[in-house]
């Protein structure tokens, strides 16, 4: 037995325990009857956005920066890198402050979601 018939047999015994060590696949659990919270539809299968709105989580004391991938439009980038130069240019030189595309991104997505969720309150309340 040579060493490439050794390396072989290391080889396959590897793969048979990789296998063997695989766990199953979970199957999802029967329902139990009722669902913990309704599904958001009413019969004439408009959405819900009083059950859907309680599921958004209201901003935290305390915040802590995550770093998350998103694609932006060439344009959008070009237009906040210039925006920032200006703004960066129309502060206080001696406040030594400067405003970053993170900091920029963030104060949007912030004035967005806050947006979004007056408007669905809005349209809950003229709805119902």
């Amino acid at each position: 037995m040579g060493l490439y018939d050794k390396l072989s047999e290391i080889e396959e015994t590897a793969k048979k325990k990789q296998v063997e060590a695989k766990p199953k696949a979970k199957r999802p659990k029967e329902r139990q009857g009722k669902l913990r919270q309704p599904y958001g539809r009413t019969e004439s299968t408009s959405v819900r956005t009083d059950t859907l709105l309680q599921s958004v989580p209201s901003m935290p004391e305390k915040r802590r920066p995550e770093r998350y991938a998103f694609q932006f439009w060439a344009d959008q980038i070009t237009r906040l890198k210039k925006l920032k130069q200006v703004l960066n240019i129309t502060t206080d030189p001696e406040a030594r402050e400067e405003m970053s595309l993170s900091d920029m991104v963030r104060e949007a997505v912030d004035e967005y979601i806050d947006k979004q969720m007056k408007q669905l309150k809005h349209s809950e309340r003229t709805e119902g």
